[in-house]
């Protein structure tokens, strides 16, 4: 399982706002993980309410075994991750990458930790 990275922008694709570490499905897994799209937001006042403190869900939430892998993790998040997503390539979590190369290292783990109990 390899993790990937890729830059996220706004809404007007001009400006970088964080970079999604990801794992992309495999074929094998899209079955399994599921075809929703969701995106898990540290609170910034928009969205709506998710059963973690400090976090909403923007549009659709996740399906409730994907929630139980998620709250495995999120109190293990750094505190400049600002997002977990999961769409058609696959399953993110959003990063500004401030802190070191550990905090890469805790973001792996999570992600797997996630991908794993979904998959």
């Amino acid at each position: 399982m390899q993790v990937m990275a890729d830059a996220v922008t706004d809404s007007d694709g001009q400006n970088e706002t964080s970079v999604r570490y990801f794992i992309p499905w495999l074929a094998k897994d899209l079955n399994r993980a599921g075809s929703k799209h969701w995106l898990l937001m540290r609170d910034g006042g928009r969205g709506r309410p998710s059963s973690w403190s400090g976090w909403r869900w923007q549009n659709d939430s996740a399906p409730p075994h994907h929630q139980n892998a998620i709250d495995k993790v999120i109190f293990e998040m750094p505190n400049s991750v600002n997002a977990v997503s999961m769409d058609g390539q696959g399953l993110g979590v959003h990063w500004r990458e401030h802190g070191s190369a550990e905090a890469v290292h805790e973001i792996e783990e999570i992600i797997k930790t996630i991908y794993l109990e979904i998959k």
